[in-house]
């Protein structure tokens, strides 16, 4: 059976939440004007010192500039003559905007030229391996410039804190980046080489029959920032661009068309020219070294063409591969910060 508690010890707890009688309305009041000074100081020692613990966003110009290499039916990604045949140069001009310690946004206009040449990717291998007499004898070759407006978030592997004193970032900062960009492209070609005339002029080729010069890619890469001075760092960027068209050479995975063999003013066939268009390069020795290997006829080097070995009317391989084009940018960039907004320090 239950009982009911004692009235004493209901008592005895109401008591422990009765204010005592000593207290007064002196001693209330001091208590109330002590924690309201308390409140006051610790709301200025907060706007004091802590802008100088909170992370502010900043923003940086930068500007770059290096090397390209185009990467794609002529050059593969996979070998390594690729790299030393086919560096031209990229510039780029960003603005960035620091949104955490670890995290910021770039927006950049980038100008890259790439090319690529058959012969000059070809010339040290035909005479030691026979995987490259297509390509060889192939001979085509280009250059194109782009033009791309990129949109990338920059991940810093290390914390890039500072807050008003630029001078409280790191040293040296590792990033990685990835992104999306749009590119606008035209490849172009030389004409025909002549002893006479001498190299000729580039033309715009359109031998994909392409509808389009835009293209989408995904730039990603890696990355080390350095610090220089109080305003300044200076970058050093890998970028290898994943792009999502095979038009960048105007070489696609398709058959030769059918052309003349001699005078290719649309430059779908050009294995017939005895001299490289970009440079007049004789090509007769290298024809017949791979001639001896495919059972060609050797070329005497009298006549002002070579003879046709690749191409409508022959069974051939296709003109390329079916794979996308990309290319890589190594630059080396200079970051300048852009002046904080003045605050009050108290």
């Amino acid at each position: 059976m239950l009982q009911t508690p004692p009235k004493k010890n209901l008592k005895i707890k109401l008591l422990v939440f009765k204010m005592p009688s000593e207290y007064s309305i002196a001693n209330i009041f001091f208590v109330v004007v002590f924690l309201f000074c308390f409140s006051i100081v610790e709301t200025i020692a907060q706007k004091v010192y802590e802008p100088w613990r909170r992370y502010e966003k900043t923003s940086q110009i930068e500007f770059g500039i290096g090397t390209s290499n185009y990467l794609g039916d002529i050059h593969p990604i996979d070998n390594i003559y690729s790299y030393q045949s086919s560096i031209r140069w990229n510039t780029s001009l960003s603005y960035i905007k620091q949104i955490t310690p670890f995290y910021s946004l770039k927006i950049a206009f980038s100008w890259v030229r790439l090319a690529g040449d058959d012969y000059v990717f070809t010339k040290n291998q035909v005479s030691k391996t026979d995987n490259f007499d297509i390509n060889f004898l192939r001979n085509l070759s280009f250059r194109n410039d782009l033009k791309e407006v990129s949109y990338v978030s920059i991940i810093n592997l290390k914390s890039g804190f500072f807050a008003r004193n630029f001078k409280n970032r790191p040293q040296m900062i590792p990033y990685f980046l990835l992104g999306t960009s749009l590119i606008k492209h035209q490849p172009l070609a030389r004409e025909i080489y002549t002893q006479t005339i001498g190299l000729g002029e580039w033309r715009k080729i359109n031998v994909s029959q392409s509808k389009r010069n835009i293209a989408f890619a995904i730039p990603t890469g890696i990355g080390l920032k350095g610090r220089v001075s109080e305003k300044f760092d200076l970058n050093f960027e890998l970028n290898y661009h994943f792009v999502f068209t095979d038009n960048l050479d105007d070489i696609i995975g398709r058959p030769f068309p059918k052309n003349e063999l001699i005078g290719n003013t649309d430059f779908t066939n050009r294995s017939t020219e005895k001299f490289t268009a970009n440079n007049g390069f004789n090509r007769t020795n290298l024809y017949n070294i791979v001639a001896q290997r495919q059972g060609f006829s050797f070329f005497n080097g009298l006549g002002t063409n070579l003879f046709p070995t690749i191409g409508y009317p022959n069974t051939t391989p296709e003109r390329g591969d079916k794979k996308n084009d990309s290319f890589l940018m190594i630059s080396v960039k200079v970051q300048y910060y852009l002046s904080k907004r003045d605050r009050c320090k108290y």
